[in-house]
């Protein structure tokens, strides 16, 4: 009978569990950056199917460097197609403090950073939305960045 118990309260604990595990992340795309250099023509193209436009969403870039990137800032160009009009727009991104700390989560020579690209965004149309982002520096390929990524969550 105690045997019994334990597995119904097992069961019932690991369900509890999963269940507030549950995300509201609809996207979350990753590019390796081959060589940690970035170039121009390597974006980070993603789909994103849309069925609810009443919902708030909230959209960031994941970015990771090494000590070989060599600037405190960074231009990364979206481009935002939605199923009946598309933009592109502009962001300019601060990654170092004047004195030269790097603002990201890290240690050693890796640094992570998370910028908001858009926040409570409702979606006007349902159907696939398509979001392409490359990096746009003057350094062609921009050294020092190893990975790329974009997240869209539901509130």
């Amino acid at each position: 009978m105690m045997i019994a118990k334990l597995k119904f309260c097992a069961i019932v604990s690991t369900l509890l569990f999963c269940l507030a595990c549950q995300s509201n992340t609809l996207l979350n795309d990753h590019l390796s950056v081959p060589n940690q250099q970035w170039s121009y023509d390597q974006q980070l193209n993603s789909e994103l199917k849309v069925n609810d436009t009443l919902g708030h969403y909230n959209a960031y870039l994941n970015l990771r460097i090494n000590n070989n990137y060599r600037y405190a800032n960074l231009y990364v160009l979206l481009r935002f197609q939605q199923p009946n009009s598309s933009k592109q727009l502009r962001y300019q991104f601060k990654l170092a403090a004047a004195d030269g700390r790097w603002l990201g989560k890290g240690s050693s020579d890796i640094y992570s950073f998370q910028f908001p690209l858009f926040t409570n965004y409702r979606f006007t149309d349902t159907g696939t939305y398509r979001i392409s982002i490359e990096q746009n520096m003057r350094d062609n390929p921009l050294v020092g960045v190893s990975d790329v990524g974009l997240v869209v969550q539901k509130q």
